[in-house]
């Protein structure tokens, strides 16, 4: 690495950094060969500048993103058990963080109920020539993870039961009343995708998935305040 890298391993067992090419493209990433919760040796390639990466496993905070050292360090914990789990060995999601902000991710979703209308959905997609997934966008802030994060659909343009304006979803996990401070990010993923799948989530078609914007889903939030009273709006300034 030319001496410009210096990794940390903090809690986790690094076995080996390389320098590697990311697929149909001449940039260089990182590989990091460790090893998953059941002791099995795994390489992943994280979608980070080399001094994000650094600053992950050294345990420094100096992320983009203000907000507190608790919510800093238990996110980037979170994100890092993200890509030694069995669901992201075995693809059913991605994640990645928007701008190197620890507080805001992006999570793809590739693998839902496959008896589900959203599953047939996902294929049409795929027999489309489109994305065949949905993306989620998964915003914290520094009360976290003492207060639920926002979490909304981004792509595709989707319709249902559990889906309001903006791609907002209504999930009691997304609530105060409903949120833990000891659920984490992974299984509340999981948990909306069946959420999804149960609540008759299908695509539009026909629908445009940048009409789905975060603005649009705040509002959506806000107004559904009125009758649901147990929903508190996040504290985001952005």
């Amino acid at each position: 690495l030319n001496g410009q890298f210096q990794l940390f391993s903090g809690q986790i067992p690094v076995i080996k950094i390389l320098l590697t090419k990311k697929r149909f493209k001449n940039i260089h990433h990182i590989a990091i060969e460790t090893q998953n919760p059941q002791g099995e040796q795994v390489t992943y390639i994280p979608n980070l500048k080399i001094h994000t990466i650094n600053k992950m496993f050294s345990g420094q905070n100096g992320m983009s993103g203000a907000g507190s050292t608790v919510a800093s360090r238990r996110l980037m914990k979170e994100f890092r058990d993200f890509h030694v789990s069995d669901n992201y060995t075995n693809g059913v999601f991605e994640v990645e963080l928007i701008n190197e902000n620890i507080y805001e991710w992006h999570v793809k979703l590739f693998k839902v109920d496959p008896d589900s209308r959203l599953h047939e959905d996902l294929e049409k997609l795929r027999q489309m020539g489109k994305e065949a997934h949905i993306l989620l966008h998964v915003k914290c802030n520094d009360n976290y993870p003492f207060k639920p994060p926002f979490v909304r659909v981004v792509y595709p343009y989707l319709v249902g039961k559990p889906i309001i304006s903006g791609g907002l979803i209504c999930s009691q996990l997304l609530t105060e009343k409903g949120w833990s401070s000891c659920y984490t990010i992974e299984p509340l993923i999981l948990q909306l995708a069946a959420t999804l799948t149960e609540g008759k989530g299908a695509v539009d078609f026909h629908g445009d998935h940048r009409s789905q914007t975060y603005e649009r889903a705040k509002r959506s939030y806000v107004n559904y305040l009125a009758t649901n009273t147990h929903w508190s709006i996040p504290d985001n300034k952005s």
